[in-house]
């Protein structure tokens, strides 16, 4: 399940019962006490269900450049992959898929001055739009090929 303070319009999710395809977050409302999410996307086209069966992606190394980030091997070994932006002199660069951890680093890219547990896919999302004002969205070509790999 997904915390609702994490869960916002746009955000990649799965289901629980369809854990291999994966939705779009379209509305999300309350009932009563119960949060409902109603979601596109998948097989089956629009659904909606109670907060408690929307569950998130993990983050995989195909997931990555589908948000716009490159791969940077021999010159900052320590991490791998990086979302080319400045803000306010600082690069947002990510760490490796493997370590569920973002980390901010430095404008001249020496030192990483902080580190944020990023685990699931909608998580990066809210952490891409918070940093750039921009909804990032991968192409629908890109989710299928992901969802090929799973």
């Amino acid at each position: 399940m997904i915390p609702l303070h994490e869960l916002r319009i746009g955000s990649l999710v799965t289901h629980e019962d369809y854990s291999s395809e994966i939705f779009e977050v379209i509305e999300i409302y309350k009932k009563g006490d119960v949060y409902f999410v109603n979601t596109k996307g998948g097989k089956n086209g629009e659904w909606v269900n109670p907060i408690d069966l929307i569950n998130p992606i993990p983050i995989t190394k195909e997931w990555f450049p589908a948000f716009g980030f490159e791969f940077i091997d021999n010159q900052r070994p320590r991490f791998g992959w990086y979302f080319p932006i400045k803000i306010n002199k600082c690069c947002f660069l990510c760490c490796g898929y493997d370590n569920n951890t973002v980390g901010i680093e430095d404008g001249e890219g020496n030192e990483v001055v902080s580190y944020i547990p990023c685990g699931s896919v909608h998580q990066l999302q809210i952490l891409i739009f918070s940093l750039t004002g921009k909804e990032p969205k991968p192409g629908k070509e890109m989710i299928a090929a992901i969802i090929k790999l799973k």
